[in-house]
């Protein structure tokens, strides 16, 4: 009876605090303060999990400046949305390392949405080329900046060198935070491996080869 009783409390235990988890800790809509060095953003997106498969939608609405005209912009968003979601999606996989969760491996998938409202950032859109950051694009831009800046708003820093942060990591693989020409590497996975154990109570990490 008393062998019972234990069995009952620790799952019930075990409940309760995956329950809090995943209330807590794997929301769908995240809203993360991001700092680094003398930088400071806010990041943000959705995260679902569905069919064994994590979906990372980032709504962004694009404002361009008075000399920046429609057709530019549409020709825009044919750049920067397959370039940004061919550069991040299916990178690595989220791959199960212990529990009994259904999924033992998750595929990650980048879905941009240009809006008109709703958005998780307002992107500012000036003519020419220039000096891009998470808020402000040039049309200019090619599909490797807008990947990079993407990035932030999923919560990465700069891993190239600036002497105004001297602590700052500085990539010596070919980090896609670090050049324009580069990849997500598995650091980069890192968060939705995180979000996947906090959601399903199993535990997950980023898996390689």
């Amino acid at each position: 009876m008393w062998q019972w009783f234990l069995n009952w409390m620790r799952r019930w235990i075990r409940w309760l605090i995956c329950a809090i988890r995943r209330m807590f800790l794997a929301p769908n809509e995240r809203s993360i303060p991001c700092s680094e060095c003398i930088y400071g953003w806010t990041a943000a997106y959705r995260i679902v999990e569905e069919a064994c498969a994590l979906r990372i939608t980032v709504r962004l609405r694009l404002n361009p400046d008075a000399d920046v005209t429609a057709d530019e912009i549409t020709a825009l968003r044919a750049v920067w949305e397959p370039g940004i979601e061919e550069r991040w999606s299916n990178r690595f996989m989220i791959g199960r390392l212990g529990g009994e969760c259904g999924c033992t491996s998750y595929p990650v998938l980048f879905d941009v949405q240009f809006v008109d409202a709703d958005e998780h950032h307002l992107v500012r859109v000036v003519r020419g080329p220039g000096r891009s950051n998470m808020r402000k694009w040039h049309t200019d831009d090619t599909a490797g900046i807008a990947a990079h800046e993407f990035g932030h708003m999923l919560t990465f820093p700069d891993e190239y060198a600036d002497e105004d942060c001297p602590d700052r990591f500085v990539a010596t693989d070919d980090s896609l935070m670090r050049t324009t020409s580069g990849d997500p590497m598995t650091r980069h996975y890192q968060p939705f491996a995180t979000w996947v154990s906090n959601r399903t109570c199993c535990d997950y990490g980023v898996a390689v080869g």
